[in-house]
């Protein structure tokens, strides 16, 4: 593994387990932080992990939401190519 992508495994780490907490308020609000963070890199890396084991409907509602933002400003590499391409 690359050290340009450690911040994004331990953000999809952390993102797995604040499901275990989710929706307390604390969970909210780390999820909240790490969203921003993402968005103000500009980029996220947590394939093959994060169809796996990311599960909160909230969380991948809110990361089809970036994906499909016009513009496409932020990079995810969080989904298979094959459903990369099947979400349109």
């Amino acid at each position: 593994m690359s050290g340009g992508h450690q911040p994004d495994i331990i953000f999809g780490h952390l993102m797995v387990l604040l499901q275990v907490e989710w929706p307390s308020t604390i969970a909210e609000m780390i999820f909240t932080d790490i969203i921003n963070c993402i968005k103000q890199k500009k980029q996220f890396q947590y394939f093959p992990y994060f169809e796996s084991y990311v599960l909160e409907p909230d969380f991948l509602e809110e990361f089809m939401m970036i994906a499909n933002q016009e513009g496409k400003t932020v990079s995810l590499d969080v989904w298979s190519p094959s459903q990369a391409t099947n979400t349109g």
